[in-house]
């Protein structure tokens, strides 16, 4: 009887705080579609190019895709990987981030929440009322590729050259160890580990002059 009223309420009110911070979330990205680098929307426009040629009714949904699950969501999950936040969220705040990212996965892809993940479905409205802003959004987003490699949308000035700079080493810093794995262990590979001594030793004296 009432417990479970109670219980249901408990979720409805929980989908609308979810669907009420996907909103937020999804407004910031509207929002910000010039600040996206010019050579991210660059590459998404030859995506987009390279799937309409033999899926041409699936080109902006590709780009939503990519967009999103390599460089958005993962970006709202794991906010202290990308520099937005100093320490990790705690598990709440994390559980919440990545149900935030599959919504809008799911908003990117044009894909309903169905039978596998029926406590999603009260979202299915959001995706339903959103469906036309991102397929603009990504429209306007994945730009024609130019002959350049990496335009500019203006001339940085010295000090923001300076700060894209301590952003990316400390980016490189923080996953260094990872990295690392990557490099072929093998040893024919002449020089792999002198090689990565020297690059961590480069990145630490960038560091510190940097971050002083």
């Amino acid at each position: 009887g009432g417990g479970a009223a109670g219980a249901h309420g408990d979720v409805a009110a929980n989908a609308k705080r979810l669907e009420a911070m996907c909103q937020r979330f999804f407004d910031a990205f509207l929002d910000s579609l010039e600040r996206c680098p010019m050579p991210v929307r660059q590459l998404l426009g030859s995506l987009r190019l390279l799937v309409a040629q033999k899926f041409p009714d699936s080109q902006v949904k590709a780009v939503g895709g990519f967009y999103f699950l390599r460089f958005a969501c993962p970006a709202i999950f794991t906010p202290e990987g990308f520099d937005l936040i100093a320490a990790p969220p705690a598990k709440p705040q994390r559980r919440a981030l990545i149900l935030i990212s599959k919504v809008l996965q799911n908003l990117a892809n044009g894909v309903a929440f169905g039978a596998k993940e029926q406590f999603m479905a009260p979202l299915n409205a959001f995706i339903e009322r959103n469906a036309g802003l991102v397929g603009d959004f990504l429209e306007r987003l994945a730009l024609k590729p130019s002959t350049q490699m990496c335009p500019s949308a203006r001339s940085l000035t010295h000090a923001e050259r300076v700060a894209d700079l301590a952003v990316l080493v400390r980016h490189l810093t923080n996953n260094f160890d990872k990295l690392k794995q990557k490099v072929p262990a093998d040893v024919r590979v002449v020089g792999n580990a002198e090689k990565l001594a020297r690059c961590q030793q480069d990145l630490a004296d960038l560091n510190k002059i940097l971050h002083p």
